[in-house]
Parts: C-alpha cells; structure tokens; sequence
C-alpha cells in the first residue's frame, strides 16, 4: 500500500500498480519459500515477516500518512458504479474468480490436494513445495489489491493501515468452515465468515459496545470456531 503510494507521487498508476503487485510477489516468494525450509513454519514466518515490513514502512513514511494520490489510483475504494460501490463489485468479482478456480481448474484441485494430505500428494508426484510457495504468490497478489483498495477508503497511503486485521481476515476464514489443517474451505464458506464477521463488527458498533472490548468478542468468535473445527475432525 505505502510503496503504491508512493510511486504514485513520482510516476502514473500503471507504474506504481505494477511496482505494488512486483512488491508482493517478492514478499510472497519469501515467505513461501522460508515457510517450506520445515514443518509447520508459516505462521511464524509470516508473522515475522509482518514486523519486519511495518517497520519498514513507518522508517520510509517517517509515519506520515502519504497525500495527494491521483484519482485513479484511488478510484476502486472510493468511487461507484451507479449506486453499488467500487469495494462491493471488486468482491464479487474475486469470489467468483476464486470459485471457478477452486473447483474447476487442475491448479485449485491440486492445491486442495496438497491442503489435505501432503504426503499423498507427493506420492502423486505433485512438487509439494512449489504448489505451497505459488499459493503464497496468490495470497500476496490478493494482499496487494486488498492495499490499493484500503489505499482508496482512506485517499492516503497510511503507514499503519491494516495493522491488526489478520484477526479479522483469520477470523473470517475459521468462521467459514476453512480449517487450520488445511484441504477443507470452500469459496462461499468463506464469502459467508465474511458476512458474519461484518454483521458482528457492524452489530457492536450498533450496541455502543466498548471499542476496547470488541476485540474480545471477536476472539472469542475465533475461539469457537477453532474449537468447532478441531471437534469435527476428532468426530
């Protein structure tokens, strides 16, 4: 998001989309790639390299949110069609992306193969590391659009935009079905957690619940669907 913003100041949106996306793509080819040097090192991988790039920001923002973005470049966050906004058009268009490679190309079955049983998945001759880092590079794409349309929300390139809501984007995921172990999710599982995780975050706001505590509510959301998913795999 901020490294968007910030080519946007110096060159057009094509560039700096292209700088973005080039962006995520290495990240994402990090972290797939440390992420498969052993067993079960994403999480801290990720997590790490979560620190690492906020960090970065803020030393390149100076923690100065960056202004005076093009309107191009901020028209799919805040502009719409018609009456329907920009963020619901790009939503459905993704889910409907994710569902037809999901469930009708050879590439989303066989990362679903590899979700749920990596040793058979090797025994199918199926390169178990190279499907792991390639949905890596799909995750990171999909980071960086999420950046360039939260770019748009706000109109500036704020240094700590986002931070915090991989508890929302888990939260979403858990609560959809998808589970911790992999090979078990479906696309409308999780266009449903997002649904629910938004009813329950608009629903607090409506009830003038704490701010302080709706983090906790939504733990504990996460908490029970973590403990649902673990029932039904000992079932």
């Amino acid at each position: 998001m901020v490294a968007c913003a910030k080519v946007s100041l110096y060159y057009g949106t094509a560039v700096d989309l292209l700088v973005a996306i080039s962006v995520a793509l290495l990240i994402g080819f990090l972290n797939g790639f440390f992420s498969t040097r052993g067993r079960n090192l994403s999480i801290m991988v990720t997590l790490s390299m979560k620190f690492i790039l906020f960090s970065g920001t803020l030393v390149i923002t100076r923690a100065v949110p960056i202004t005076g973005l093009p309107k191009s470049l901020v028209f799919l966050g805040h502009e719409n069609i018609g009456p329907v906004p920009m963020l619901a058009v790009v939503l459905v268009f993704m889910a409907i992306v994710f569902w037809i490679f999901h469930s009708y190309t050879a590439p989303g079955r066989i990362i679903s193969t590899v979700g749920v049983n990596v040793t058979t998945a090797s025994y199918f001759g199926i390169s178990v590391k190279k499907v792991q880092i390639y949905t890596f590079l799909i995750s990171a794409v999909c980071a960086a659009l999420a950046g360039i349309v939260m770019l748009g929300r706000v109109t500036s390139g704020q240094p700590r935009a986002g931070y915090g809501m991989e508890l929302d984007a888990v939260g979403a995921v858990l609560i959809g079905g998808t589970s911790l172990q992999g090979g078990i999710g479906t696309v409308r599982g999780v266009m449903f957690g997002v649904l629910i995780l938004g009813l329950i975050n608009n629903g607090l706001n409506l009830l003038g619940v704490d701010p302080l505590w709706r983090d906790a509510v939504k733990g504990a959301v996460i908490l029970f669907a973590i403990l649902m998913d673990q029932w039904e795999r000992k079932r």
